[in-house]
């Protein structure tokens, strides 16, 4: 028997899937796809909120000013390490250039986007605005501003004078919930044998 002909004999039994059943997958795939998109489109919503992009309702920051901010949890040397640039940089934003709405938005889904990536250490330069209206450094004081509001960011520093100086900052971003989970099970103690 040819082996065409012991194949078609081998599955004269054998039914197609219908097709429909698996319909029902496809569709939760979807909605749930749907409705993660949602939830980060609330958030980003939620942060524009809070970050104005009208510079009279900010602090102002001077153009030469070197800043830092640092949230609770933060170890001082490991602030410190920030500080001295003494981190590998994975990654960069530059702001240069763009209206305050551009910038904005470019921030948030950068910061959003490296935290989900696992990225932790990144630089942000904003520039220093020396001539920039209606103050000097509005462009900086507008980032300064924003970052505050971003939960993701853990703290950030005025970079080195190679890598920026007071036009840049180094950002420190929370691990994302993937890494918190892993460390959490890398780190779990009590399990297994001793």
């Amino acid at each position: 028997m040819p082996d065409d002909d012991l194949f078609m004999a081998e599955m004269a039994d054998v039914r197609p899937l219908k097709g429909d059943k698996l319909q029902p997958d496809i569709q939760y795939q979807t909605d749930a796809a749907l409705a993660l998109h949602r939830k980060a489109q609330a958030k980003i919503n939620g942060y524009y909120e809070l970050m104005t992009l009208n510079a009279e309702e900010i602090e102002v920051v001077d153009p030469e000013e070197s800043v830092s901010f640092k949230r609770q949890g933060i170890q001082s040397a490991v602030f410190q390490r920030l500080a001295k640039g003494d981190y590998p940089i994975k990654a960069e934003l530059n702001l240069v250039g763009l209206k305050h709405r551009q910038a904005r938005e470019a921030l948030v889904n950068f910061v959003l986007k490296s935290q989900s990536l696992g990225i932790r250490n990144v630089i942000v330069i904003h520039g220093k605005g020396m001539n920039s209206k209606p103050f000097p450094g509005v462009m900086k004081s507008l980032v300064v501003a924003w970052l505050r509001q971003l939960s993701e960011v853990m703290g950030f520093h005025s970079a080195l004078k190679h890598q920026g100086g007071t036009g840049a900052l180094y950002l420190m971003l929370a691990k994302s919930d993937e890494m918190k989970l892993e460390t959490k099970e890398t780190n779990h103690k009590g399990v297994g044998f001793r």
